[in-house]
């Protein structure tokens, strides 16, 4: 679906605020799963979310498209990136 737009795709969303929303989705996973220190990211496209994440979680990321995961392996390499449905 993004092939020919991934390496636009977080220009083309800057408008949205990763930091703030990722913030608020520690503070509801440490309300149902206290503790918790893995973390899934299903559909996580270029990694924003991650890019904050990683710090609170040993985190993953997995991705129907490989062009978005291009991007996120490129913005955190140190995050393991797996491409499925």
């Amino acid at each position: 679906m993004f092939e020919k737009s991934a390496r636009f795709y977080d220009a083309i969303y800057s408008f949205k605020d990763y930091a703030s929303a990722s913030d608020e989705l520690r503070t509801l996973i440490q309300e149902r799963r206290p503790g918790a220190d893995t973390l899934l990211d299903v559909g996580c496209g270029t990694g924003k979310h991650l890019q904050v994440l990683q710090a609170h979680y040993r985190a993953e990321g997995l991705d129907i498209n490989e062009d978005l995961l291009a991007v996120a392996r490129a913005a955190c390499p140190e995050v393991p990136f797996y491409l499925g449905d």
